[in-house]
This record gives structure tokens, C-alpha cells and sequence, in this order.
């Protein structure tokens, strides 16, 4: 695992329009790719996005609204570096921990907004459903 750099942006960037035009996710009608773009410079100029092999682990450190303990939120994993093949999506979920582990956190909040093509990924790596995401478009 290792810490993005802004020099990855075009790549990145890249895999976002792809990921933009297969995702079934409703809530990507809503990405808005220059606020994206910036808030992913922002995050990786405060080492909040890793690499795992060919993944993009996105993330924040922060306290929910009833702890005031900080935890890990996982924000978004995509493949970016579609060649690289040594590491999987499950081992990109399972780099959280270590992020934790680093942050000294308790707990990963992470959730599967692509309609359950990461849920067996986070099971596997003893994540435990706490409830179930919803949206609806107005």
C-alpha cells in the first residue's frame, strides 16, 4: 500500500468517467467531475487516498454524529490501474484495517452503493451489515 500523488490525477480522473458510465449506482447522476476532481486533490494532499496494487482507496477520518470517537470512513475504492493485476478488490478492502490500525481509530465505516458488488468483499474481510443505504430522487 502506498499514498497517491497529485501526479496520479489524470489516471484517476480516467478511471472516474469509466466508472461513471458503468456504475448502476442512482447517485451517480449526481457526480459533478471538477468537484470530484478537487476534492480527490484535497484528499490526497492530506495522504487520505492510497493505493493497493491497481486500487484507489478514498477515505476520511472523522467522529459521527453520536461518537466522539474518530473512525475511518471509507469514501470510495475504484480500479484505476486496470494492467495491475497483483492486488484485488478484496485486497484493497482489506487495507482499511491497516489504515485504521495506522489512524489508531475503533471502528471502518464503509458501504456498498454499487448495488452489492462489494458486500461480499467487505463480509469477507469481518465487516458485519449494519443497516442498508437508501436514496431517493427528487
Amino acid at each position: 500500500m502506498r499514498d497517491a500523488t497529485l501526479g496520479e490525477m489524470d489516471p484517476i480522473m480516467t478511471a472516474l468517467r469509466k466508472w461513471e458510465m458503468k456504475s448502476t449506482a442512482v447517485h451517480t447522476k449526481l457526480l459533478h467531475l471538477d468537484t470530484a476532481r478537487e476534492n480527490i486533490r484535497r484528499a490526497i494532499k492530506e495522504r487520505r487516498v492510497k493505493f493497493v496494487g491497481g486500487y484507489m482507496v478514498m477515505f476520511d477520518i472523522g467522529a459521527d454524529w453520536f461518537t466522539n470517537r474518530e473512525v475511518l470512513i471509507e469514501q470510495f475504492i475504484m480500479k484505476v490501474y486496470e494492467h495491475d493485476t497483483s492486488m484485488s478488490a478484496q485486497d484493497a478492502v482489506n487495507a482499511l484495517a491497516i489504515v485504521a490500525q495506522d489512524y489508531g481509530v475503533p471502528a471502518i465505516f464503509a458501504g456498498d452503493t454499487q448495488t452489492g458488488h462489494m458486500i461480499s468483499k467487505y463480509q469477507t474481510a469481518g465487516f458485519q451489515v449494519l443497516g442498508v443505504q437508501l436514496v431517493k430522487e427528487i
